[in-house]
């Protein structure tokens, strides 16, 4: 399985993705790290749920840039995101609306089918 190598903070970070579905149907994405050894840890989210959001297929998602700005600006950069000009506030933070390219498929370890909220 390929991984998405990017740096974080001068160290050299691992990840794949997977995929899940919120309860209101749009779509998960959340992180995996990977060190020398292949064993793995939750990264974070790379999602956010915003019910009150405008998504209209399974490739856009609202990117989490309070809590994972450093890897969706890497993942924008390697043409795993694409923007899209739209984004929706919740509380203080405005979150951008991205689109899930084919490159970043080629990272996804795994589609879960269980709800996450």
């Amino acid at each position: 399985m390929k991984r998405f190598e990017f740096d974080l903070y001068d160290e050299l970070e691992r990840v794949s993705f997977f995929l899940n579905t919120y309860s209101n149907d749009t779509t998960y994405v959340g992180a995996i790290s990977f060190d020398e050894e292949e064993n793995e840890d939750f990264y974070g989210d790379i999602s956010v749920n915003l019910p009150h959001g405008t998504i209209t297929n399974e490739r856009e998602i609202y990117a989490d840039v309070n809590n994972s700005q450093v890897i969706i600006n890497a993942m924008l950069k390697a043409g795993l995101l694409e923007e899209t000009n739209e984004s929706c506030q919740s509380g203080f933070v405005i979150y951008p609306k991205v689109k899930l390219t084919d490159k970043f498929y080629e990272y996804v370890v795994e589609v879960l089918d269980e709800d996450k909220e």
